[in-house]
């Protein structure tokens, strides 16, 4: 139930942010306007592109590690790895990972589809990110840089705070994490925008 609800909430944040960006739809106070069917909506896709990315993952995982590893297949067998196989089994997982995150930000203006209140279909979202994957795989790297040096930067302040740190950095961690919430979400946006609405990407 406490996941459910936290979805909705993520969700609630996000639709306001792509209509936001997109249609220029300024909340009117502190809380944004809740759009109850472009919300539930958005769950919906999320859990379906949720799905999509562990079916992705795990047939490919399997088959993997049965490969670098066939004498598992034998009865009473054991993975017995060598710092070879150590180093190709994580080339092969980072190989999968980036490619799940490739097919999942090229699935994800479904998502923002929902939240503006429109209907794009999986094969239209699939047409209109063609050629975008080396354009993503750089969205996540800097997404990810700047996750690790906000995470990193409060695990500093909380080793250097010690006993008293919990209490005193809660509020930070909010913040952190709203914000990254928001980082993840503008990519998500951008993608749309970019290549399904054809807006010019501007530094200025």
């Amino acid at each position: 139930m406490i996941g459910l609800i936290s979805m909705v909430i993520t969700a609630w944040i996000a639709v306001a942010w792509h209509r936001y960006v997109l249609m220029n739809e300024a909340p009117r106070g502190w809380i944004p306007t809740f759009h109850g069917s472009n919300i539930i909506n958005y769950v919906i896709w999320a859990l379906v592109l949720t799905v999509t990315y562990v079916l992705f993952l795990a047939p490919v995982g399997v088959i993997a590690f049965g490969w670098l590893f066939p004498e598992i297949s034998q009865p009473g067998g054991t993975p017995d790895a060598g710092p070879g196989q150590v180093a190709l089994i994580a080339i092969v997982f980072l190989i999968c990972f980036l490619a799940a995150i490739v097919v999942l930000a090229r699935f994800s203006p479904v998502l923002v589809s929902r939240a503006l209140g429109q209907r794009l279909g999986l094969s239209e979202a699939w047409k209109a990110t063609q050629g975008s994957s080396k354009a993503i795989i750089g969205l996540f790297f800097w997404s990810f840089l700047i996750g690790f040096v906000v995470m990193f930067c409060l695990s500093f302040i909380l080793a250097l705070l010690g006993g008293v740190a919990g209490l005193i950095m809660l509020p930070f961690m909010i913040i952190a994490q709203w914000f990254l919430s928001i980082v993840s979400i503008s990519v998500v946006t951008t993608i749309y925008g970019h290549y399904v609405e054809g807006r010019e990407l501007s530094l200025q």
